[in-house]
């Protein structure tokens, strides 16, 4: 692995065994193998991410990965689209994870459930002006009631700001009726779903 992480970052041998370094300190402090960061290092690094960032990243995802029973791969695969979909820094990692874990621990749903569903709803929410705890935190309440399978919830969060970016550029439904007649009939029963700039 350390050769991949070299031939893909362009390291001198000298800072790839630095960096080797730090994926064992890493790893004993994590409870994991080196390799297994290693891995995870280098998915970040084909990412286009600094070795400052990916050591950040990986740590972010093996925690995802201990607290939520994933893979490792799997909770690099849940991270990157949460980061990805929000438009998050590395920086940020850790507190994305610190908030899913909270949920987690605060309702009847789990940090793999929270990170399936966001995995699939991240850019629509975000494109909707739906912020990353606002979006966690609508996942867990209905993943806590109805116990539904996250991949359900993630893409029912999906269509739901599809369907209110359409209503807001003022697109048509299926039998070609304005969907901003949607907006219009909400309003008649004092649901604003625009602001005061119509946005």
């Amino acid at each position: 692995e350390l050769t991949n992480v070299q031939v893909v970052t362009g390291m001198s041998q000298e800072s790839v065994e630095n960096l080797a370094t730090g994926y064992n300190n890493l790893a004993q402090e994590m409870g994991v193998t080196t390799l297994e960061v290693a891995k995870g290092s280098l998915e970040w690094l084909r990412q286009g991410k600094t070795a400052e960032q990916a050591s950040e990243l990986v740590k972010s995802s093996m925690v995802l990965s201990k607290l939520g029973n994933l893979d490792a791969a799997q909770s690099t695969e849940y991270l990157t689209s949460m980061m990805n979909g929000f438009k998050l820094e590395a920086d940020d990692s850790m507190d994305v994870i610190s908030k899913i874990v909270s949920l987690d621990n605060a309702f009847a749903t789990s940090s793999s459930e929270i990170s399936s569903a966001l995995q699939r709803s991240s850019v629509s929410a975000q494109q909707a002006g739906v912020t990353f705890e606002e979006l966690a935190s609508m996942i867990t309440v209905v993943s806590d009631v109805s116990r539904r399978a996250p991949e359900s919830i993630g893409e029912a969060f999906k269509t739901i700001f599809s369907r209110y970016q359409d209503i807001l550029a003022g697109g048509v439904d299926d039998e070609g009726q304005g969907i901003n007649n949607v907006g219009k009939a909400l309003e008649r029963v004092g649901i604003n779903i625009r602001d005061a700039e119509g946005g």
